[in-house]
């Protein structure tokens, strides 16, 4: 009983995604269509996507990144500036949950000393909110905008049209708060020299430029799912172990379930008459209380306003704590150390991401 009690708090959104496509089961009892529902393209890039990330980081090549940055930082806000950069343009190549994986026990660790506990609670809300808001640049930046990128059949030019004026505000937005928040004052980090491996770094940074022709529609999702099992069989076989199949298992169950409630008519009319008032709206509201990936999945049944949930879900993954998922695992790592200014960090929290949240919705209103 403590186990299962234990795998639900650790796995608590795919355990409710399990739950609900349980239910969902009563609204359409027909097990033959089940299989249709699920978008075996958008799992094989994912499941690619993080062997890949999780092969490039034990390579060294974001250490080395990291390191060679923070070499030329000599003052505080030259140091919080690349904190928060790294992960805003990172993300759009590994995802936003890899990214903050990577950057932020590790900010945790060298801010210490060189920063107070306020400003480092600052800083750490800002890592978060530019992985998440540095993650919608690219179709695999996260989960959200591979799935709608691929269920909408989106081109090149619609999904950067889209986001790319988002993007920019973001960033702006995060040099502001840059500037605002931290000093000229001289620092010395102290960074150790990394050691990369450069054949693997290349090898799999190939395989990501790989893995974007198939986002793209120009390699089938096959043919990649076979290069990548193969690759990570003979250069980094670790990889198999690290990937999240609770995550694609979550996946399935959203299918599962978003396909069920939208087979059955009572409930299709019902949404597409609510969605249809403002699908970005809808999308951005839904993403607070149920997380923006579900929401992208749940929604995309019931619209053909596409790029109205690319924006919501995107804009939507700020605000609440769960909102974005990626944004629970910097709360976790912050609190796993007592000393923290937890009652700062979770005030810094709210006040930024819906600061962030209304200017980025002032935005979409102006455009």
């Amino acid at each position: 009983m403590n186990s299962i009690k234990g795998f639900i708090k650790k796995e608590f959104t795919f355990s409710i995604a399990f739950v609900l496509t349980c239910f969902s089961i009563v609204l359409n009892p027909n097990p033959k269509t089940y299989l249709g529902m699920i978008d075996f393209r958008v799992l094989i890039i994912l499941f690619s996507l993080m062997g890949i990330s999780s092969a490039l980081e034990s390579s060294g090549a974001f250490n080395a990144l990291r390191d060679f940055l923070l070499k030329h930082c000599k003052s505080e806000r030259a140091f919080a500036l690349v904190m928060v950069f790294l992960p805003f343009f990172i993300s759009a190549l590994i995802t936003n949950d890899v990214a903050l994986i990577i950057f932020v026990p590790f900010t945790l660790m060298l801010a210490s000393g060189l920063i107070s506990n306020k400003k480092l609670a600052i800083l750490i809300v800002l890592q978060t909110i530019a992985a998440n808001l540095g993650s919608m640049m690219l179709p695999v930046g996260n989960p959200q905008n591979l799935f709608l990128y691929t269920f909408y059949s989106f081109d090149v030019r619609t999904f950067f049209s889209a986001i790319l004026p988002y993007s920019a505000l973001s960033a702006l937005m995060l040099l502001f708060c840059g500037f605002l928040f931290f000093d000229k004052r001289e620092i010395k980090a102290i960074v150790k020299i990394s050691i990369v491996d450069k054949k693997k770094a290349g090898i799999f940074f190939l395989l990501l430029l790989f893995s974007l022709l198939t986002v793209f529609r120009i390699v089938s999702p096959y043919v990649l799912l076979i290069v990548s099992i193969i690759i990570f069989f003979i250069f980094s076989r670790n990889v198999f172990f690290k990937i999240d199949y609770i995550l694609l298992l979550t996946f399935v169950c959203f299918f599962l379930f978003s396909g069920n409630l939208s087979a059955n008519e009572g409930v299709k009319e019902f949404f597409t008459a609510i969605i249809n008032r403002s699908a970005f709206t809808v999308s951005l509201i839904t993403s607070q209380i149920i997380s923006n990936v579900p929401s992208a999945v749940l929604l995309s049944q019931f619209t053909n306003d596409g790029v109205a949930l690319l924006k919501g879900t995107n804009i939507g993954g700020l605000g609440t704590p769960i909102a974005s998922l990626a944004s629970l695992i910097t709360i976790k790592a912050y609190m796993k150390n007592s000393e923290n200014d937890r009652k700062s960090f979770f005030v810094y929290f709210l006040i930024l991401n819906i600061s962030f949240l209304l200017i980025l919705c002032a935005l979409k209103v102006a455009l």
